[in-house]
């Protein structure tokens, strides 16, 4: 039997006196579901390869010697869990993948590779951090173009975009330098694209365009990365209401008239379809615009926030009236794309049930007709009773 062919830990005494190491370090980020790749690679021949962790004490992540994995001592939490790259470890290519990562694999890895040239032993330390799931919470409104945000750091080689609910089906596939129309669901057919099709900077952002509410649902990207060969998700929750929104509201409140995007903005203008030309708010090179604002809206209307911070650019009305009922819109424009994107806002505001012609004012024209009526009867009573009055008396006859 071959040295190599006992135990590792008997492999390693054997050979201790032979033995000279060398260690790499590898930090390596991802995050919760993704499957990772903690890479390890050496240029000779491998016979044996063992993979450990810090704190897992004498169970190891994988092993694998005389040309077959070693179950015995694996650590239960990574039992059907890893698996070398390539079983040949062809080209010296020991490393593992580690399958639907969490929080719980974070932890520090040590490759051990033993080369039977030199018959001496190669280390590499990996440091593993994964991150909780990202999940990102987009509300659009139905008709608007609504990009999806994916980025990472690393060159990509593929990208997948798929969406909850869809089966087997995909949203859009990107691989080998050309997008893969095969599988793709026929509702997103010559709806979606690329951000940047060339997925500059790591950007794998996905463009929607024209959404409905039928496209609410949980998107899920998968990134491929170049240089580890592992895959990166991010989640995204789109909400996409209805393109019109009805709002009441009761004559002398503030009315808050909703608008809300995700991308970043350089202009918002808020319009009502009788007042045209003029505006009722122009936001611009960072700053309010007045000069074409309708007169009624002066000093009553103001964005909710005025730094516009998460693409909320809501509009308070003051001490709204039936006057301010009609269809409102905003129209943002959009910095990246210079585009605009619009929703439309019907406010209806009842008169005042307690102010002019409501029902206080009502009660009092009541009392004031009741009040008349009975004016009315008395003055008839008098005409009546005067008449009858005169013919009742009558003169004495003349006496003789």
């Amino acid at each position: 039997m071959s040295a190599v062919g006992v135990s590792l830990g008997s492999t390693l005494l054997f050979f201790s006196v032979f033995t000279v190491v060398s260690a790499v370090q590898i930090n390596i980020t991802t995050q919760s579901g993704q499957d990772v790749t903690l890479t390890c690679r050496v240029t000779n021949n491998t016979t044996a390869v063992e993979w450990s962790r810090a704190d897992l004490g004498p169970k190891n992540v994988f092993l694998y010697q005389d040309g077959r994995f070693v179950p015995n001592n694996q650590h239960p939490s990574y039992k059907n869990r890893v698996a070398l790259r390539d079983r040949g470890m062809k080209d010296g290519d020991a490393s593992l993948i580690v399958k639907k990562a969490t929080t719980a694999d974070t932890g520090t890895y040590k490759c051990r590779v033993f080369l039977r040239e030199t018959r001496s032993w190669k280390f590499t330390i990996i440091n593993l951090r994964v991150d909780p799931p990202v999940q990102i919470n987009i509300k659009a409104v139905s008709g608007q173009d609504v990009t999806l945000p994916c980025r990472v750091t690393n060159n990509i080689t593929a990208v997948e975009w798929s969406r909850a609910g869809l089966g087997q089906k995909n949203v859009f596939l990107y691989q080998d330098g050309r997008f893969v129309p095969n599988n793709q669901h026929p509702s997103y057919k010559n709806r979606v694209a690329l951000r940047d099709r060339g997925m500059k900077g790591g950007d794998a952002s996905l463009i929607v365009k024209k959404v409905t509410t039928a496209d609410t649902g949980t998107y899920k990207c998968r990134v491929k990365i170049a240089e580890t060969g592992s895959w990166k998700y991010v989640t995204i929750n789109l909400n996409v209401s209805p393109d019109q929104m009805n709002i009441t509201a009761e004559s002398g409140q503030d009315v808050t008239l909703p608008c809300q995007i995700t991308n970043k903005i350089s202009a918002v203008v808020w319009s009502r379809a009788d007042l045209e030309p003029k505006n009722i708010f122009l936001y611009q090179d960072g700053r309010f615009v007045p000069n074409n604002q309708h007169p009624s809206y002066k000093n009553r209307a103001a964005l909710r926030d005025r730094g516009m911070k998460d693409g909320d650019v809501s509009l308070i009305v003051k001490k709204a009236t039936t006057a301010d009922s009609g269809t409102y819109k905003c129209r943002v424009k959009i910095a990246e794309t210079h585009s605009w994107k619009n929703i439309t806002i019907n406010l209806r505001i009842p008169p005042d049930r307690s102010g002019p012609g409501g029902t206080g004012s009502i009660g009092v024209i009541v009392g004031l007709i009741v009040a008349g009526v009975a004016v009315a009867a008395g003055l008839s009573f008098c005409r009546k009773q005067k008449p009858q009055s005169q013919n009742s008396f009558q003169p004495p006859d003349d006496q003789d």
